[in-house]
């Protein structure tokens, strides 16, 4: 049927589906390989548990190779996955492991696995093995079959991304557009900026309880128009300043990422006058006095160890303890210990008295959370219920790097 096609047909290429949707057969399902080369944009690393770069994998996106604004081809993901065609066997599954002390994702085969849509899809349990897996894709369950008992029972450790398996793969790695290089210059100076301007207007916006939009931190080029010409007067000719603007990165409150928004939960002296609110309003205040401006640079760690000192010099003999709780349901207490920035960004709270709640104690029922660890803001670690300390981290790398171009192959797609 493949070799019968025209030469009208062959010559649509990749756009086969979308402009001849009566050859609903040409899906990857019904080829042995993908024929063409698909182009794909790395849009950014893939952070660990540990707040570093996982190099084991990379987020991906579509490609524009004019930079004109339009993807190349919007429909990539569906002419090589297609994933409405043979949906059950349109998954990528991952184990996670502990390696060193911190839990990643490994990929396995999709064959360990039965794949239905429900559990009621599934008839005869006889005709399967014992401890013979099995992935529920419409409620995303996970369950093992247990032969002794004739029953499925729940498995934990695996995640399901839709995709395909064993894809052969070319790495194309090049410099950031942010980064000139320049086979003469011996030294390249990394210069990091925060601009007057934008700490004062972000200040303001998060006083004026972020009503207005967000300011945005100011453009390498603005940079470069703005301080370049009177350093380039000043730097050694050898020397070549690469200007990275400087970013505040939003911790608690109101404007945070969700895995990044917490609750503080003060147990106050019984002994004390001081009314609750009053205690909630001195406790903000502290909070934004540690976050001080001179008192951090750029890449500094969060240490929640390090803000509870300070809050309990501050606020004695008001408060007997203070602790932190991950607002978010999906995460656990523990998460927010740690808190990794980019090398260009300074944290900063933007928590309210609305972020804190006064407590009697802090028993487990006031502490309890059951959900994800979260290390990073773009990465979670599935735990269950947890109530141990762990850490939250995010991280960004800035580097400079030559050209290099690598081939390789691997499996695994999502």
């Amino acid at each position: 049927m493949i070799d019968s096609k025209t030469s009208e047909e062959t010559s649509v290429g990749n756009y086969f589906i979308s402009n001849y949707p009566q050859y609903s057969f040409w899906k990857p399902d019904f080829v042995s390989n993908l024929t063409y080369d698909y182009k794909w944009q790395i849009v950014k690393n893939v952070v660990g548990t540990d707040g570093y770069n996982d190099t084991r994998m990379m987020q991906v996106g579509l490609f524009d190779s004019d930079d004109d604004g339009v993807f190349d081809n919007p429909d990539l993901f569906e002419l090589i996955v297609a994933p409405s065609t043979s949906q059950d066997s349109k998954y990528v599954f991952f184990q996670t492991v502990t390696v060193n002390g911190f839990e990643q994702d490994n990929p396995i085969k999709n064959t360990e696995f039965v794949t239905v849509p429900t559990e009621d899809d599934i008839t005869n349990l006889a005709v399967y093995g014992d401890e013979q897996k099995f992935y529920f894709w419409q409620d995303d369950e996970f369950k093992i079959y247990n032969a002794t008992s004739g029953v499925l029972e729940d498995l934990e450790g695996y995640k399901a991304k839709q995709g395909r398996q064993d894809l052969i793969y070319k790495y194309n790695h090049g410099a950031p557009r942010t980064r000139r290089l320049d086979p003469s210059v011996s030294n390249i100076v990394d210069c990091f900026v925060l601009t007057k301007t934008y700490d004062t207007d972000f200040r303001i916006w998060l006083n004026n309880n972020q009503l207005s939009t967000k300011p945005t931190p100011p453009t390498v080029a603005g940079l470069n128009d703005t301080y370049g010409p009177s350093l380039n007067q000043l730097k050694s000719i050898s020397d070549t300043v690469v200007f990275n603007p400087g970013a505040y990165v939003l911790l608690f409150g109101k404007g945070a990422d969700k895995e990044l928004q917490a609750t503080f939960k003060v147990v106050k002296n019984p002994s004390t006058a001081v009314s609750d609110n009053s205690i909630k309003s001195d406790l903000i205040t502290a909070i934004n006095n540690f976050f001080a401006l001179q008192l951090w640079d750029f890449g500094d760690t969060f240490y929640f160890t390090e803000l509870a000192a300070y809050l309990h010099n501050v606020l004695a003999p008001d408060v007997l303890s203070v602790v932190i709780v991950p607002s978010s349901s999906t995460v656990s207490f523990g998460s927010l210990f740690e808190v990794t920035v980019g090398d260009n960004q300074l944290p900063i709270s933007s928590a309210t008295v609305d972020n804190v709640q006064i407590i009697s104690s802090n028993t487990a029922e006031q502490l309890k959370a059951s959900g994800t660890v979260v290390s990073s803001t773009g990465t979670t670690t599935t735990t269950g219920t947890a109530s141990s300390a762990t850490t939250a981290s995010t991280t960004a790398s800035s580097s400079v790097s030559s050209t290099v171009t690598s081939g390789s192959s691997g499996s695994g797609y999502y």
